[in-house]
């Protein structure tokens, strides 16, 4: 982890450490998802490594959500279930904003 990183509640260490090691550099803050309708953790994936958007679904209620601008992208998207290796289809999600110096965010 980077000295100026932030992590939000309710992120574990792995997922800390996974999304922090898929970003440049910079600092991080990585904020957790939690489902607006019941405050759900756990959710289905839906990706497009194309358009590079995704969408949650609650495991728990069904609601849906995307992630970051994905629905910017949604309408040209071709998505697929996000699965594991170890075959399991229900995930902890989380965004890393990569913070500059200029305050700009990737």
């Amino acid at each position: 982890m980077h000295a100026d990183d932030q992590v939000g509640e309710g992120v574990s260490a792995e997922l800390a450490v996974f999304l922090r090691n898929a970003v440049d550099g910079r600092p991080v803050k990585i904020v957790s998802s939690v489902c607006g309708g019941c405050g759900g953790c756990v959710f289905f994936v839906l990706v497009d490594d194309v358009e590079g958007g995704a969408e949650r679904v609650c495991a728990g209620c069904g609601g849906r959500a995307f992630i970051a601008d994905s629905e910017e992208f949604w309408e040209d998207a071709d998505p697929g279930e996000a699965c594991c290796p170890c075959g399991s289809e229900e995930f902890e999600t989380a965004v890393a904003f990569s913070l500059a110096a200029d305050g700009s965010v990737r």
